[in-house]
């Protein structure tokens, strides 16, 4: 016999549900309903702990209500003084009200300054409308300069070939000391060069020196001195005090500045001295002394005077020339200063005394007429006569036409 379904109401799920509404449940046998009763009775006394439990909540919820309504007392009372601030809050609101009527008021201002700012944002439109445009002719002329700068590439890569070991010093200062093995060009400044101080003691700035020697690579300078053979030519002035054996500068050619010069007029040519290393504005007498012109004075002060170097390294082409000598040629070609000799003298005026003519006294004449101070006229390729011996006055000679065959006395 076929089972018969069961059907019953299934009030407790039916009341665990979110809705309170009874569920129909519906067994096959009595297996199932076994099932389903032997479950629930495990439910049930998990139910019934789960009330006890409850139980202890709702005992804590009891307290907790009475906490609430000491509580809900205190709001009652925070109610009271919010309403105090509600009163206070309403003046606060009177005072934005004022201050709404203000912003209202900017708000006015601002839509003017708004209506402004379109204005200049049609106007920056139209600029960058002009700007894209430059921006597309400057992109021509970048592309053109890019031609450009591969062609300047080049020619600097030329250039840098054509300038090895070149330099542009338009408008460059030096402090320190340069070398350089050429210069081409304008110097505008004293030329100096380097040496050592051999004399034995310092030389001063301003003294004038000569070369007296070479020790390896350097140059040996001394003080120079017109009337000492070893201490001449001078090559020019010391640029600044160096110790005994130290290196030292000496001006040759330009300007050297900061001396005492006060012994000497701005214009002065000045000469190497016989005193050793001095400067003097008057050349040096005596066929002892070589005229050495060293420079000439540019300013004359006791501390700030100017010297215009300029150091030959050289005497004068024509040297001193001692009283009643004169220059002759020697068997050398080159001129030597002699004094005239045997019976004809000349003294420093350019007086000139003849004591005999071919050995015969210029005092007597075959005649016997005594010649003294008288000088002779003569007409020369003539064949004379002691009667043609005429005594004159210059006067009287200036004025005749002379005789070829008379030989004229002037006293």
């Amino acid at each position: 016999m076929a089972a018969t379904s069961i059907t019953f109401d299934d009030k407790i799920l039916g009341q665990a549900n979110a809705l309170p509404e009874n569920k129909k449940l519906t067994f096959t046998n009595a297996n199932e309903i076994k099932s389903v009763v032997n479950n629930n009775a495990t439910e049930l006394t998990s139910t019934q702990s789960n009330v006890a439990t409850n139980t202890s909540g709702i005992a804590t919820n009891v307290t907790n209500i009475a906490t609430n309504v000491t509580d809900i007392a205190t709001n009652v009372s925070n109610i009271a003084t919010n309403t105090s601030g509600v009163a206070t809050n309403l003046a606060s609101i009177g005072t934005n009200t004022t201050n709404i009527a203000t912003n209202v008021t900017d708000i006015e201002t601002n839509t003017s300054g708004i209506a402004t700012n379109v204005t200049d944002i049609t106007t920056n439109r139209n600029d960058i409308a002009t700007n894209v445009s430059d921006i597309s002719t400057n992109t021509t002329n970048i592309a053109t300069n890019t031609s450009g700068i591969a062609t300047n590439v080049t020619a600097i890569d030329n250039n840098a070939s054509a300038l090895a070991g070149k330099a542009d010093l338009t408008g460059a200062v030096f402090t320190g000391a340069v070398s350089s093995p050429d210069f081409i060009g304008d110097l505008n400044g004293a030329v100096r060069f380097e040496a050592k101080n051999a004399s034995g003691s310092t030389l001063l700035k301003g003294k004038v020196v000569a070369i007296t020697g070479v020790s390896g690579n350097e140059t040996l300078v001394d003080l120079a001195d017109a009337d000492d053979v070893a201490a001449r030519p001078a090559f020019g002035l010391v640029f600044a005090d160096a110790n005994n054996n130290a290196g030292c500068e000496v001006v040759t050619v330009g300007n050297l500045s900061g001396l005492n010069t006060s012994a000497f007029t701005e214009g002065d040519t000045l000469y190497v001295s016989t005193v050793a290393g001095e400067l003097v504005n008057v050349a040096p007498t005596g066929e002892a002394a070589d005229i050495q012109n060293i420079g000439r004075v540019i300013r004359s002060h006791a501390s700030s005077g100017i010297i215009k170097v300029g150091g030959a390294g050289r005497a004068n082409a024509t040297p001193n020339l001692n009283s009643a000598k004169m220059f002759l040629g020697n068997a050398s070609n080159q001129s030597a200063s002699v004094a005239m000799s045997g019976d004809v003298t000349i003294d420093n005026t350019g007086a000139t005394t003849v004591g005999t003519i071919n050995s015969v006294a210029v005092a007597t004449v075959t005649s016997g007429a005594a010649l003294g101070t008288t000088s002779i006229q003569k007409n020369v390729g003539t064949t004379y006569t002691t009667n043609a011996i005429t005594s004159v006055t210059q006067a009287e000679y200036d004025a005749l036409t002379p005789v070829a065959t008379t030989i004229y006395f002037i006293i």
